[in-house]
């Protein structure tokens, strides 16, 4: 799935990244009240390499890296309510990227929000968290784009509505919002949370999408990472009060999601998140995750945490066409109880997703659906299969299904106005085939790994080795059970990313299914 343009709150980063210190820096006055262990100042091609490593957790990547284009040679869009911004080169060629920039130009970019020929950076580069940044870090990120391969592309040319074309107006909203201090340590907390505080509070930069904006577009007070609708899809609550998406969650399975893009909760990442954990957090040293994970799950609570506009609740009429439409198509991959199937669908229960404030994010799951990603099978489009209305009763039904308490009202019109901003053109599956479910215990790694390798129309030699090696690691799974595991993980992971018609998948699903018979046929259980 490629990823749609970013709003002007930022998406280089969907949830946490970390950089590779805490402490505030010497010469701050922070750092003056609370002094800075002693560290080993990198140097030569340690230095470089811990530099990308903090592009890398920053996510440079995803905001200046066009799709199809050189690295970090910008001109990527970033959609915004007032227009389309497209991203700076900011690669060494010094005529059209930063090649010429002093260190001290490079850090009045990240901190202050000013380029090098004194112009105002749009809030789209998040420099309200980069100002935290520690001058350790700035001199390592500017070391590496010193080596960053030149690309002559010029930037193009930014499509904003009048007045936020006009650049000056950003000096009052970063006189307002814009608030140029390092990182302060709290000596009341352990060394660990200090570390992730730093990571989520400032290269990181998890506020630019988790926390909720206002009519500037600047985080409200006092409710950081308590959700965000972020282009079109929403960044669920991380923080620490009564409504977060994660309160439920240990350190591990945080920093597990963060490494996989998935958890022992059979929960997953979706959307821009997919490649935040592709590009950046999968990146990150074990060290790095642990230190998020333990702030993440110690924050203070802030009082402004709440849940999103009350539900209204469900007709009879309207819960029964959801249900009925979640058992049509939904059931097999996602069960009866909502749970899904590791290795194939992810849980729906308490869910981000299906449990949140704001349901972008379901909904677009089933307007554009998802390719295979990690340990999971293809997530079909739904576009072409089901109208806005039953879009609408499917999500409000997921929503309010197995305990989910999901906020907002569905409609027709969310639907409509939702489908303009996703990926149709490049839907996974014109429609969902009709695959059978099997318990996790049925679905080993070492199956699924074997199922994902096969061709679409594998030979019966094959299957042979498959089946066989199969009942030897599940010897008392009746034979029926083994069709149904073996033939229900071919169908999503390989039949349902295949080409062709549906119908041709089908058939193609249907042979395949024979092929596992003949095999267990030929491969009689040991005694």
């Amino acid at each position: 799935m490629r990823a749609t343009p970013r709003l002007l709150a930022s998406l280089i980063g969907t949830l946490c990244m970390p950089a590779a210190l805490w402490a505030a820096p010497a010469g701050d006055p922070a750092s003056k009240q609370v002094p800075a262990p002693a560290t080993p100042a990198a140097t030569g091609d340690a230095l470089v390499a811990r530099g990308k490593y903090l592009a890398d957790v920053a996510h440079c990547t995803a905001c200046h890296t066009a799709d199809n284009g050189e690295a970090f040679a910008g001109s990527r869009p970033m959609g915004t309510p007032f227009g389309t911004l497209y991203t700076s080169n900011i690669t060494s060629d010094k005529e059209t990227g930063i090649g010429n920039w002093s260190e001290k130009d490079f850090e009045g970019a990240l901190r202050r929000g000013v380029a090098k020929d004194g112009s105002y950076i749009y809030p789209a580069m998040p420099y309200i968290q980069f100002t935290k940044i520690t001058d350790d870090d700035i001199h390592a990120l500017y070391t590496y784009f010193r080596t960053v391969k030149p690309v002559r592309q010029v930037t193009k040319k930014n499509e904003m509505k009048f007045p936020f074309n006009v650049r000056i107006g950003i000096a009052g909203w970063q006189a307002m919002y814009l608030k140029k201090a390092r990182y302060v340590r709290d000596t009341s907390q352990s060394a660990d949370w200090n570390r992730g505080a730093y990571l989520v509070q400032s290269l990181g930069h998890c506020e630019a999408c988790h926390s909720p904006t206002n009519i500037a577009m600047a985080p409200k007070k006092g409710q950081a990472l308590q959700g965000n609708v972020v282009d079109h899809w929403f960044a669920p609550d991380i923080s620490g009060g009564q409504f977060s998406s994660i309160k439920d969650w240990d350190q591990q399975q945080i920093a597990t999601l963060l490494k996989t893009g998935h958890n022992d909760k059979n929960q997953a990442v979706v959307g821009p998140m997919q490649e935040t954990v592709d590009l950046g957090t999968s990146k990150m040293s074990d060290i790095d995750l642990n230190a998020i994970a333990v702030y993440l799950k110690n924050q203070p609570v802030q009082t402004a945490d709440k849940p999103g506009k009350k539900n209204e609740s469900l007709t009879v009429a309207e819960r029964t066409d959801g249900r009925n439409l979640y058992a049509e198509n939904c059931v097999t991959c996602h069960g009866v109880d909502g749970k899904g199937v590791a290795g194939i669908a992810p849980s729906l229960v308490g869910a981000a997703s299906t449990n949140g404030k704001e349901p972008e994010t379901a909904i677009r799951a089933l307007l554009q659906g998802f390719e295979p990603a990690g340990q999971w099978g293809v997530m079909p489009s739904f576009a072409a299969v089901y109208t806005p209305q039953e879009i609408a009763d499917v999500t409000n039904y997921i929503r309010s299904s197995w305990g989910n308490a999901g906020t907002g009202r569905v409609t027709t019109s969310s639907v409509t106005r939702l489908a303009k901003y996703s990926d149709l053109a490049n839907a996974t599956v014109e429609s969902a085939l009709v695959c059978p479910s099997a318990p996790a215990a049925a679905l080993d790694a070492t199956t699924l790994t074997q199922v994902k390798a096969l061709s679409e129309e594998p030979q019966q030699e094959a299957t042979n080795t498959l089946v066989k090696g199969y009942k030897a690691r599940h010897p008392k799974i009746a034979n029926t059970e083994i069709v149904t595991a073996i033939s229900g993980a071919y169908c999503r992971t390989v039949m349902a990313v295949s080409k062709g018609t549906l119908l041709d998948k089908q058939k193609r699903y249907v042979a395949f299914t024979g092929t596992v018979a003949q095999a267990i046929t030929n491969t009689p259980t040991t005694k």
